[in-house]
């Protein structure tokens, strides 16, 4: 029978932090990208998406852990996540604090009910970037990738996803129909770098 070796000390402080974190949601990334999409919203989307991302890039927090070999964190704080405004995706924040028991303690900080944590990892949102979300639901809902999208949806649309016959649960929204995400080559970029895959791609 195969013998694991020893789980080294580093692999097991990291599997500890994992399991026991909790997901702290906040608005970074949705103000800088609200705030660089104003500034850039007359240019052409494939000229104001990058744009966007180049600002968020060189304006977001970045988090290196100790003992990291592969750096980069989605949230301001360990295994916290931010959000996308331009996919709409952000807006299932702000209802599970409103409807789903979230509990705001004395610091100012709302917590997922403890009846929910043993199905899912543990949330919290300060109550500064919950209110904040809100204001910038409504600058988005004109503005998100999805309300482009819906504008193209063709006559007939809503009846044809009413059949079913769509693997997806919106009446609309086909910007969310089923995509290829990119699945890196992440045993080259470790051994080689992007410089030299740039180099090779020019």
């Amino acid at each position: 029978m195969y013998e694991f070796r020893e789980v080294r000390p580093r692999i097991a402080e990291y599997r500890e932090l994992i399991r026991n974190r909790v997901s702290r949601k906040d608005c970074e990334r949705a103000l800088i990208a609200t705030e660089a999409h104003k500034k850039y919203k007359c240019i052409i989307p494939e000229v104001r998406r990058p744009m966007i991302t180049k600002e968020v890039c060189e304006k977001v927090t970045v988090r290196i852990e100790p003992g990291e070999i592969i750096v980069g964190n989605n949230g301001k704080t360990f295994g916290g996540t931010s959000f996308n405004p331009e996919w709409g995706n952000f807006d299932w924040a702000v209802k599970e604090i409103e409807f789903a028991g979230w509990v705001l303690d004395e610091e100012g900080v709302w917590h997922s009910p403890p009846e929910a944590n043993g199905k899912q990892i543990p949330m919290e949102m300060t109550d500064e970037d919950y209110h904040t979300m809100k204001e910038l639901q409504e600058y988005w809902e004109e503005y998100q990738i999805n309300s482009i999208g819906n504008a193209w949806a063709p006559d007939g649309f809503e009846e044809f996803v009413a059949t079913g016959a769509a693997q997806f649960p919106f009446p609309k929204n086909f910007m969310f129909l089923p995509v290829g995400h990119l699945v890196a080559g992440y045993k080259k970029i470790i051994t080689r770098g992007y410089k030299s895959i740039r180099d090779e791609a020019q």
